[in-house]
């Protein structure tokens, strides 16, 4: 039985996936004739809480020919938020301004499925030169793409992981059409990203993550990957469709190097960075940014890093201690937003 308090979705992608399935839900439920009414009032009630709840101007959904328009240089630095959060935290504040400011050449995008409520950190954001916000039609963007039959199917509605599996999709979709680098919205960049480009990076040697990944517009390594995707997906194996992913196709890309026997590899194109470039602290020490006694040791990591990610599924409750590389790194690369951590207001 469908929650009254949630209505019909309760999130901006369930309500992707029940726009998308709307005709199935609608002759279901014209069986149900006495219900239809209470039915149509509920989502009106819904919708137009969560209109009112975004600033104007804000709602404007952007095609696949606005972003076209939009990323034209190339120079362009994606994060996605697909999880249906409305507004940021003070981490996701810090990585997107910490991008911004070590790569003013970029333009950052925050691309969402929905509109975004006022709050201060999205405030804070919007006054950084050159940040963009946009919500984007997701339906647009697959169209005439690798990924358009896969949208349109039922397999990753049913997945278990279908928030984690539409992001590892989207993401390759984003910078094989535009461009650019893509990262998480808990990496903290260090430094220019103009270089290396068409790379991905070792998060635990010989692992390759998808976290953070840089690649020219229209690459073909990122087609081959968006085919595979398509082709193959698992909806219940959570890394296959991401991670792992890479992994395959980089064996068939580079049928001749040892991709996952050396730490560095280039072949056609594509470069597999050490971990020290996007991971210079793995997994297994997911702790050591946020200790003051391993602040030291961590800054030792860093020190041929772009970026650190910071491993939110595992560190997102952890306390900061003063100190911690964490806490200096904030102060320097995101210094509006930890000044706003700070205030009460």
């Amino acid at each position: 039985m469908i929650s009254k308090a949630t209505h019909w979705w309760s999130t901006p992608l369930d309500l992707l996936i029940w726009k998308k399935c709307s005709m199935k839900v609608f002759m279901a439920v014209s069986l149900m004739l006495g219900l239809l009414t209470l039915i149509t009032t509920g989502v009106t009630y819904h919708s137009r809480n969560m209109i009112c709840a975004c600033q104007p101007g804000e709602n404007a959904i952007l095609t696949d020919r606005d972003l076209y328009e939009l990323t034209k240089s190339g120079r362009n630095f994606f994060f996605l938020e697909t999880a249906g959060s409305t507004c940021l935290n003070s981490r996701q504040s810090c990585s997107i301004e910490s991008a911004a400011r070590q790569n003013p050449e970029f333009t950052i995008f925050l691309l969402t499925l929905w509109g975004t409520r006022r709050c201060r950190y999205l405030d804070h954001l919007k006054s950084l030169r050159n940040f963009r916000l946009a919500r984007i039609d997701v339906k647009s963007l697959v169209n005439d793409t690798p990924l358009n039959g896969w949208y349109h199917s039922d397999a990753w509605i049913v997945s278990p992981f279908r928030t984690n599996h539409f992001s590892d999709a989207l993401r390759l979709l984003v910078l094989w059409k535009y461009g650019g680098v893509y990262a998480d919205l808990d990496t903290l960049v260090l430094k220019s990203v103009a270089n290396p480009q068409n790379s991905v990076s070792r998060e635990l040697f010989p692992l390759i993550g998808n976290s953070m990944m840089s690649f020219q517009k229209g690459h073909p390594f990122l087609l081959a990957c968006l085919q595979e995707f398509a082709i193959n997906y698992k909806p219940r194996r959570w890394a296959y469709n991401g991670p792992r992913l890479l992994e395959r196709v980089l064996k068939t890309w580079c049928p001749k190097e040892p991709v996952m026997q050396q730490p560095y590899v280039y072949c056609s194109d594509v470069s597999i960075l050490p971990g020290e470039a996007f991971y210079p602290v793995p997994y297994t020490e997911w702790k050591l940014p946020f200790q003051a006694s391993e602040a030291s040791h961590v800054a030792m990591l860093l020190s041929n890093s772009y970026a650190i990610h910071l491993w939110n599924a595992l560190s997102k409750i952890t306390r900061i201690e003063e100190g911690s590389a964490y806490d200096v790194l904030q102060r320097n690369v995101c210094t509006n937003t930890y000044a706003l951590s700070l205030s009460k207001y």
